[in-house]
């Protein structure tokens, strides 16, 4: 009897569990957006930035552009600014409740939506990573757009009590943007370099 039991709770649980898990990752990710976009523009609003504030574009006495160069401590400190704003948030979020029809949790579809509500409660944690990204594109005849976007990956643990899930949030938003007229230089200096080969593909399209 025990044996005929206990086959059923573990049939019931494989079951349920990757339907479970499912919810409570797609729960995580929601509430890990909210986080990323409230944070994000917070600290934008509370900094004041402005694309002048995170690059400087250098002329020549008539006025051609020479090179652009970003201000590295600045960037830094507020990647880390929002990554811990991020994770303040997420800390926040605490116990977020669920209630799922039975019908959608056993997992067929003629019943998807039926029957009484299980509430499922779901915590979250997550690590944050931010990078700053520059992405130079043509904007009209002798016109380049520069923008400055903020890519943002959160690892995000979700737990369901007995039904751990982890789910990786990918997202990016646009910091700052200009428009350059004139030839874009081909000296880019920026924390990485990693936009040197960018500006030099972009302006060797343009001749």
């Amino acid at each position: 009897m025990v044996g005929i039991i206990s086959t059923i709770f573990l049939i019931i649980d494989l079951r349920l569990r990757p339907i479970i898990k499912s919810i409570a990752a797609n729960k995580a990710s929601t509430i890990s957006i909210h986080a990323i976009n409230d944070a994000v523009l917070q600290e934008l609003d509370d900094s004041g930035i402005k694309y002048s504030s995170l690059v400087n574009i250098e002329r020549t006495d008539t006025g051609k552009v020479i090179a652009l160069t970003t201000n590295s401590s600045l960037i830094n400190r507020l990647k880390s600014k929002i990554s811990i704003a991020i994770q303040n948030r997420l800390s926040e979020s605490g116990i977020n409740r669920v209630n799922i029809p039975l019908g959608t949790l056993l997992g067929a579809e003629m019943f998807c939506g039926l029957g009484p509500c299980v509430p499922l409660k779901i915590s979250v944690s997550g690590s944050v990573v931010t990078e700053f990204e520059s992405k130079f594109c043509e904007a009209g005849i002798n016109q380049t757009k520069h923008q400055i976007y903020l890519n943002i990956h959160t690892r995000i643990g979700a737990l369901v009590p007995g039904y751990p899930v982890t789910t990786d949030v990918d997202t990016n938003m646009n910091i700052a943007e200009t428009v350059i007229v004139g030839e874009v230089p081909n000296v880019y200096v920026s924390g990485s370099g990693s936009e040197l080969s960018r500006v030099n593909d972009l302006n060797n399209m343009n001749k």
